[in-house]
Order: C-alpha cells, then structure tokens, then sequence
C-alpha cells in the first residue's frame, strides 16, 4: 500500500490530516464510513461519535456473536466489548467521563 511509504513524520501528517477531516464531517453532519468503513488510524476513534448508542449496540452485537474474538480483531474498536468498563472508555473516546 502507498501509505507503507511514507516516513514516520509524513505517516503521522497523513493520519492528523484524516482525522481533521473526518472531525470536520462529522461537526456539519457528515458522516466519516465509506466502502471499507472508518476502521483505520485517523478516524476510527471518532465511530462512536457518529454512530452514538449504536456503537455500543454494535459492541453488544459483537460480544453475542463473537465471544472469543475471532472476527477482525482490532476493527472499529470492537475490542472494547471485552473490555470490563467499556462506557468509560466510550466517554473518555467521547471526550467525556465514566
């Protein structure tokens, strides 16, 4: 992939520039998934911020479905379904606490 070229200083560049981006959509009512989805670094932290409650729907979802973590580990932060506190966490992503 072109990203893997590029140096640590132009790599961190590119992913604060994603992330504006995605915050600016986000803040006039855009929406930051396409075909393959928000799950990369830049804007993957800023899901459920779009998605609200349905993020921790999703989470839900994926701790009935996938108990032991086996489907795209890592994506969309998914992972905090297994987390013990996983709104915290979701606040603190949020901007907010617990």
């Amino acid at each position: 992939m072109w990203e893997q070229q590029l140096g640590d200083e132009a790599w961190a560049m590119w992913v604060q520039a994603k992330r504006e981006i995605a915050a600016a959509s986000l803040r006039y009512g855009g929406s930051i998934s396409a075909c393959h989805g928000s799950c990369r670094e830049g804007e993957v932290d800023l899901v459920p911020q779009e998605l609200g409650r349905g993020f921790e729907v999703m989470l839900d979802v994926k701790r009935a479905l996938d108990p032991n973590n086996v489907m795209n580990p890592g994506k969309y932060l998914l992972d905090l379904a297994y987390e013990g506190d996983a709104g915290a966490a979701l606040a603190a992503l949020r901007g907010g606490s617990g």
